[in-house]
């Protein structure tokens, strides 16, 4: 049962630590000083909000915050449980925005400039995230949100912030001119109901055969989104790097299994974790797969950079799972999780030739 008196304290709670990091955080002063305040900052609130509050996984596959301590089977979940908290996924925008401004302003900064786009694996709001590892070196604006999907990127294209800058990518990419985009989208896509492409539990059946046809349409959809933005941008003068995901970490309800052990065990009873573990890292394979062919389309050599980040925080290893102290749940990695992840980026950013002024 939901103790909304609670509930409503903690929303209340954590608003008013949002609204007062956004305080704290402005972009008129770009010092150094004033960057190393917003870290601290930053960092403080995540401590603040992650003692009272945990990320779920909504019906819709969307990242919702419940209270923390509030049972973790997706069965027993009331909606009534998910905090309303407007702006946490965004919170963090502005002082990353900051950052970018402050790179770009300053002379002795020679990199490229990188806009992002994309979900959770770019944007997390409850650890220090890949974006942020990457935006330490080099001056990227990102508009990632977690929970976001391709129609969500599609969507926001004629979209603004509060402040009034766009929303969209091809009009940040017109108004910024960035060397480098990172498309980090499709999770949601491909995970964020991840029931609905999965069949029941037959004892001896393989892997690859729990996997419906729907999966595939969704591959082809996601497949078709890459190719057009990716040579949208290729023709508006961008290098842009797309990436899989890891081996991730499946788990029982129990455990915190939203994403993926808990409707696998729930909705269509399969055991666990081992083969939870083979069907999920069959279905990223394919997904890999798709991504390897945008990467390898004629139009695409040279400016198209596919990173596979297989087996930096996860593992191959079916039976043993990954080490999960560089996980945060399932499907994200902590801040040491995401630092491994986002040097992975910078290892392919420093390969990318510079533009020609």
């Amino acid at each position: 049962m939901v103790d909304i008196a609670r509930k409503l304290e903690i929303e209340r709670e954590v608003n008013a630590l949002i609204a007062k990091a956004r305080s704290n955080i402005g972009i008129s002063a770009l010092t150094r000083d004033d960057t190393d305040r917003d870290e601290q900052e930053i960092r403080k609130t995540e401590r603040d909000i992650a003692a009272m509050v945990e990320p779920r996984r909504a019906p819709n596959g969307r990242l919702m915050l419940v209270p923390r301590g509030t049972p973790p089977d997706d069965r027993i979940l009331e909606a009534q449980s998910f905090l309303s908290i407007p702006d946490i996924l965004e919170w963090k925008r502005p002082a990353k925005r900051r950052r970018y401004l402050k790179k770009i302003a300053d002379p002795a900064y020679k990199g490229p400039r990188i806009v992002g786009e994309g979900d959770s694996w770019l944007e997390y709001p409850c650890n220090k995230d890949n974006g942020e590892w990457i935006g330490d070196d080099y001056a990227l604006l990102s508009l990632a949100r977690a929970g976001d999907t391709w129609a969500d990127v599609i969507n926001d294209e004629n979209e603004t912030y509060a402040d009034g800058t766009p929303k969209g990518l091809f009009k940040t990419v017109a108004i910024e001119h960035p060397e480098i985009v990172i498309l980090s989208v499709s999770g949601n896509d491909v995970v964020g109901n991840l029931a609905q492409f999965l069949t029941n539990f037959r004892d001896g059946k393989p892997p690859q055969d729990y996997v419906t046809s729907d999966f595939d349409l969704t591959l082809n959809y996601v497949e078709y989104n890459f190719r057009q933005y990716t040579q949208r941008l290729i023709a508006a003068g961008c290098h842009v790097i797309i990436h899989t995901y890891d081996y991730p970490d499946p788990r029982p309800s129990r455990d915190g299994g939203q994403w993926l052990g808990g409707p696998m065990q729930n909705s269509r009873h399969i055991p666990g974790p081992t083969l939870w573990r083979d069907i999920i890292n069959y279905m990223l394979g394919l997904y890999r797969d798709r991504l390897r062919r945008v990467a390898a389309l004629p139009e695409s050599q040279g400016n198209v950079h596919l990173i596979e980040l297989f087996g930096t925080i996860g593992t191959a290893d079916t039976y043993a799972g990954p080490n999960r102290a560089l996980w945060t749940d399932e499907m994200h990695g902590n801040a040491d999780g995401f630092k491994l992840i986002a040097q992975q980026f910078k290892n392919v950013i420093a390969t990318i030739p510079r533009r020609v002024a």
